[in-house]
């Protein structure tokens, strides 16, 4: 592409900006609007979900830490909903987890990127999305994927698994019973089991062996 059609082009993409920090989410407005990009601002996921079903976008920048619906429930919905094409989406957080991270990487976000990044490595990122190529922070993607590499010495059955998952998905005790249709004590002694397979004192003992291990 010349430099040319990558102006015009700039200047028709559209960008959804989802964020409920006002200063923030204005000054990036400010920064994306000086560069061609054309912008909405959406405060939160509700208002965002309204403007996805009257416009198009070709890029949504999402926080996550938001009030009621947060941003990663957003953008599971966004990608899982089959009535319309998604926008490319970039993950712009404070939060540099790598397991929250890999959450995201496996539903399928393009950008993943810490909010103190650099303004050129934002543009860039955003001009390699709307590209239909990737962009990640590098460290929390070498995290992400030397995570990714370490071997899983703990075999975990079928059930065990499947509760596990299920707590991962931040589900209670009661809430799994019902979804896979066991009992409460049932549930609590899987629990148990995979704490003492995982060596885990937790909940999030249990968090950090299954990302560690690349169990799911």
């Amino acid at each position: 592409m010349n430099l040319k059609n990558q102006d015009d082009f700039v200047m028709h993409t559209q960008i959804l900006l989802v964020d409920d920090h006002k200063v923030f989410s204005n000054s990036l407005k400010f920064i994306l609007e000086e560069n061609n990009f054309h912008v909405n601002v959406s405060p939160c996921a509700n208002t965002a979900l309204i403007y996805l079903e009257s416009l198009t976008f070709d890029l949504m920048i999402v926080d996550l830490a938001m009030p009621k619906i947060t941003g990663y429930d957003l953008i599971k919905e966004v990608l899982e909903n089959k009535k319309r094409t998604p926008p490319k989406i970039i993950v712009l957080t404070s939060n540099k987890n790598a397991y929250v991270f890999k959450k995201l990487y496996t539903l399928g976000i393009d950008g993943y990127l810490s909010k103190n990044v650099s303004r050129s490595e934002l543009l860039k990122a955003i001009n390699s999305v709307i590209n239909n190529d990737k962009h990640y922070e590098s460290v929390i993607y070498n995290d992400f994927l030397n995570n990714s590499s370490k071997k899983n010495d703990v075999s975990l059955t079928q059930k065990e698994q499947n509760v596990l998952r299920l707590i991962l998905n931040e589900m209670t005790s009661s809430e799994i019973a019902d979804e896979l249709k066991i009992s409460f004590n049932t549930v609590e002694d899987y629990r148990k089991k995979l704490m003492q397979k995982t060596k885990s004192k937790n909940v999030v003992g249990l968090v950090k062996y299954s990302f560690e291990n690349n169990l799911f």
